[in-house]
């Protein structure tokens, strides 16, 4: 398990700030998101940082194929290679 998670598919319509502030409002300290003309991989997805890993695991069962807009969100646990942030164009939101 990992206190961070990599959250996918959110709606187009979300903008980065919305996908950010929706996440910090799970309890996430620090969020991640890739830019919406990115890789089809990443497109529409962020990373979430938590304070420990029950807190990660808490809020992943409450945004694992939660709908919104029509678009239900996939939320896996972050492994290493995934967390190398210099591989992708990610646009860094504030940490708390």
């Amino acid at each position: 398990m990992s206190k961070k998670l990599f959250i996918k598919h959110f709606p187009s319509r979300m903008t980065l700030d919305e996908r950010q502030q929706f996440l910090h409002s799970f309890g996430a300290l620090k969020v991640q998101c890739f830019p919406d003309n990115g890789k089809m991989v990443t497109k529409y997805s962020c990373f979430a940082t938590f304070y420990d890993e029950q807190s990660a695991t808490n809020a992943m069962h409450k945004l694992h194929q939660l709908n919104l807009f029509g678009f239900r969100l996939s939320v896996e646990y972050a492994n290493d290679d995934k967390l190398i942030a210099n591989e992708y164009d990610i646009v860094c939101g504030p940490s708390l």
